[in-house]
């Protein structure tokens, strides 16, 4: 795992809500549009849920998340 990706999942472990990519790549110090990438990479892989209702899509960690990170 790369050491951005390892910076998404363990934030979003940390913070345990719904965040927004743009929020995302503030915390973890990549540009939006690399963390966005990162973001829909582990939606397909299942680490990552994603919420598209209001307009900006926002992610949380799955338990598939958390056991990958763990494994890492």
């Amino acid at each position: 795992m790369k050491d951005a990706e390892k910076a998404v999942l363990k934030l979003l472990e940390d913070a345990d809500i719904w965040l927004s990519a743009s929020n995302i790549a503030r915390n973890v110090g990549y540009s939006k549009g690399y963390v966005r990438s990162i973001c829909k990479k582990f939606v397909q892989d299942g680490y990552l849920e994603i919420d598209e209702t209001g307009g900006n899509p926002f992610y949380r960690i799955t338990d598939a998340g958390r056991e990958y990170l763990e494994s890492e």
